[in-house]
């Protein structure tokens, strides 16, 4: 009687991109896995998988990289790390953020009809026009 057969393979990548302050994160993993089934006296089978992690991170450039087999119940991992350590970053201030990432702040035109009090636009504003009305600003 012929064998049963089954395989998988699996990828995974995972990208993390920070711009200010510059920093990367990849991340991939692989893994193939095959199962052989005999039955001839019985029911047997014979499993082997091969499998690999990377991590790669900079501008400091490093990582780490992980490989890993088994064949039936003897299993082999190897890991290597590799390059700077991952620092990670520093989230930004919000003053940071705001003064580099987004436009300046602009004085209303005089023939706009801005709420009392409103001396410059806002990023992001919304005006109900329908239903219960009340416009609110937010400092």
């Amino acid at each position: 009687m012929l064998p049963s057969v089954r395989a998988s393979f699996d990828v995974d990548v995972d990208f993390l991109i920070n711009w200010k302050p510059y920093h990367y994160e990849v991340t991939t993993q692989a893994e193939v896995d095959i199962d052989v089934i005999f039955r001839n006296f019985g029911s047997h089978e014979v499993s082997a998988s091969a499998g690999a992690d990377l991590e790669l991170w900079g501008p400091n450039w490093g990582g780490h990289a992980s490989l890993n087999m088994k064949i039936w119940f003897i299993k082999i991992n190897f890991d290597v790390t590799f390059g700077a350590a991952n620092g990670g970053t520093q989230p930004l201030t919000w003053d940071e953020f705001q003064s580099s990432l987004l436009p300046p702040s602009q004085p209303i035109p005089q023939d706009v009809n801005a709420p009392t009090g409103s001396e410059y636009w806002n990023y992001v504003s919304a005006v109900v026009t329908g239903g219960f009305v009340r416009q609110t600003q937010v400092q």
